[in-house]
């Protein structure tokens, strides 16, 4: 069935679990026809199918009438397909981190400067009502941000708390103070072989907001949390799953394709997040402790 005269038909490409997520989140909203869902694994097509959506091997079966996408493949394949999407004209938010490194973000800009598409990324901290309210007003003169859980070291992960934790607030934080830090001092900085269970740095950035940041999947407790000037200790919730989330997520992307200002990350500011995040990982292995099983 075709869409109604003005609502824009989107596709989401990859269909793990943000994917989908994104995809339930997409067949809610009246103003969006979720049209397709590009994966390559065919034992996902009753699922795709339950949302009303058509599901495609790759994006070269999307119909040209889609101009919208949203890109939740694995991080490193985020550049290839987004600049492949860019090729047939289509806008992308992109998950978060906008690539693997800062050379995926840099490719990206790139390809949306030459095909003159949209592109932005997902960074869900920004919709956090809570890290959303700091950003509408002054930067507080001193910040502490505490992301830790209390899990054994030995138990299987994937990736490390600096992408994991460390990179969304690195993203909003150099939002509200609307630069780069111009100090980066890690104070703390201990890996299980070669991923990093635990990093603290503090920051100095050129308005002279000091930010003390702190991530750990080892810490005696958990506790998520900002410490803020003035206001005290505010808890944060994790919503970057909610559906809530997702579809604002998804309505300001429509509004950045129209040219307005949203709260979602330009690459121009994944890329410098990328590079402080390089940065801290330089400092951290120049003086981090290797904890062994």
């Amino acid at each position: 069935m075709s869409p109604a005269v003005g609502i824009a038909p989107i596709a989401v490409v990859g269909f793990g679990r943000r994917g989908r997520l994104h995809a339930q989140a997409l067949a809610t909203m009246p103003e969006v026809h979720l049209a397709a869902i590009v994966d390559p694994d065919a034992a996902c097509a009753n699922d795709i199918a339950a949302l009303g959506a058509a599901r495609h091997a790759t994006i070269d079966l999307l119909a040209p009438s889609i101009r919208h996408a949203i890109v939740a493949v694995p991080p490193e394949r985020h550049a290839q397909v987004a600049c492949a999407l860019a090729r047939r004209g289509v806008h992308c938010l992109i998950e978060t981190p906008g690539g693997a490194r800062a050379d995926d973000t840099a490719a990206m800009i790139a390809a949306s400067d030459i095909d003159g598409t949209c592109m932005r990324v997902a960074f869900g901290e920004r919709f956090n009502p809570v890290i959303a309210s700091l950003l509408a007003a002054p930067p507080p003169a001193t910040l502490a941000i505490r992301r830790h859980t209390a899990h054994a070291i030995d138990i299987p992960r994937d990736g490390d708390v600096l992408r994991e934790l460390m990179l969304h607030d690195l993203d909003w934080v150099c939002a509200l103070a609307k630069a780069s830090p111009v100090q980066v001092d890690v104070l703390d900085a201990r890996r299980h072989y070669e991923r990093w269970e635990a990093i603290r740095c503090r920051l100095r950035f050129p308005n002279g907001m000091d930010v003390d940041l702190s991530a750990s999947r080892i810490a005696p407790r958990a506790e998520s949390a900002l410490h803020v000037a003035g206001q005290g200790v505010l808890p944060l919730d994790d919503v970057r799953e909610h559906p809530g989330t997702l579809t604002a997520q998804a309505r300001a992307f429509l509004r950045a394709t129209q040219d307005e200002d949203t709260p979602l990350a330009t690459l121009e500011r994944a890329f410098d997040t990328h590079r402080l995040l390089e940065r801290i990982e330089r400092a951290a292995g120049e003086q981090g402790a290797t904890h062994a099983a």
